[in-house]
């Protein structure tokens, strides 16, 4: 018999635990985990950009008190941030149905930390 084999390309569990770890949910929250918030200098608030051509976020620190701050905020359970980051994707028309990570985020020399939306997966863990 013949198989026509489909690879699995995500990861194991856990192994994200110690890389930069970055989703996005349908609620347009940004979640970093602790490798990510220090990746970025552990910063109050970024600033949200958007490359239209490529595809490609870009969060960067900035002052709390710049018009375009948005904070990041420490989620009550573990060790997580969250950015509401929901004006910015509905103003540039990022959706996703269900919860997706970032799977090569890059800090480029500029100290932008870039999150391409065609490099995701899906790590949803549906309805309980």
């Amino acid at each position: 018999m013949i198989r026509h084999w489909t690879r699995f390309n995500g990861t194991p569990n856990h192994s994200y635990r110690d890389k930069v770890r970055i989703t996005l949910n349908w609620k347009s929250s940004l979640m970093l985990n602790r490798r990510a918030f220090e990746a970025i200098g552990r910063p109050a608030a970024v600033e949200l950009m958007f490359d239209q051509t490529y595809g490609i976020i870009g969060l960067k620190p900035i002052r709390t008190d710049a018009h375009n701050a948005f904070p990041v905020k420490p989620v009550l359970r573990g060790s997580y941030r969250r950015i509401n980051a929901a004006s910015f994707c509905l103003n540039f028309d990022i959706r996703v149905e269900k919860t997706v990570m970032f799977l090569d985020p890059f800090l480029n020399p500029d100290g932008v930390l870039e999150l391409n939306l065609a490099k995701t997966m899906l790590v949803t863990r549906g309805s309980r």
